[in-house]
């Protein structure tokens, strides 16, 4: 009996209702999880910066999200990750066409595809705010999503220069000031010489007033950006 009460009391739980679970989530929470995402992933895969959406950001997204972030529940970036990349998989127009040739920024196919498989840029924390949380989000994001897609990962790509204000406190005109000229090269300056596709990642896309500004470094330093991937837009 007293094994019995020990398995039941050591069993993993939950990190969303505390229930019983034996994969990360509860089938009931990975169930509702599930439901949150988007139907029409590549509405939004246009324009100067081209965006790839997972799911709303409402509901038990919104939970894991949250959870993840301010209460120290790191491994469900990781989970998301691998079904942003699931979704991601599952997309005719985002294959990258493999050529033996060498990269031409101008290549690309009436579909969106590109020539070669991009490389990984999580967006940055600023390292004040890292030490406070332990961990970015995004890193983590793009870690279970490279896993799956075997995409090489720059971890620390790119950084942040100085730290910005909480952004959404701020009107558009007002973020845009904000994260002007905050970012640039990590790792990736290293790497100019290779003309690297890049390919961002975050956790929510609100405005867009950060990827733009971190695109608009990468492309003055010959990078080329083929669109960011997050979890939820706001």
């Amino acid at each position: 009996m007293l094994k019995g009460l020990l398995s039941l009391f050591l069993q993993d739980r939950c990190p969303l209702c505390d229930r019983i679970a034996h994969q990360l989530l509860c089938l009931d929470c990975q169930g509702q999880l599930l439901a949150c995402q988007g139907s029409q992933l590549g509405r939004y895969w246009s324009g100067e910066l081209p965006l790839f959406i997972w799911g709303k950001y409402e509901g038990k997204l919104k939970q894991a999200i949250a959870a993840m972030k301010y209460e120290n529940q790191p491994q469900i970036g990781f989970y998301l990750g691998q079904l942003l990349a699931q979704a991601w998989q599952a997309q005719p127009f985002l294959r990258p066409r493999h050529t033996p040739s060498q990269y031409i920024a101008s290549q690309y196919s009436a579909s969106h595809s590109f020539p070669q498989p991009p490389t990984v840029i999580p967006i940055p924390l600023h390292p004040q705010r890292y030490q406070e949380r332990g961990f970015n989000q995004s890193v983590l994001i793009a870690q279970g999503f490279c896993q799956i897609m075997s995409y090489k990962l720059e971890k620390n790509g790119i950084r942040r220069a100085r730290h910005t204000a909480p952004l959404f406190q701020l009107n558009q005109q007002q973020r845009q000031r904000e994260v002007e000229q905050a970012f640039e090269l990590g790792s990736l300056q290293k790497l100019r010489s290779q003309k690297l596709a890049i390919l961002l990642i975050d956790d929510i896309y609100t405005t867009g007033s950060t990827a733009l500004e971190v695109a608009k470094m990468l492309k003055t330093n010959q990078f080329k950006v083929i669109g960011i991937a997050a979890i939820a837009k706001a």
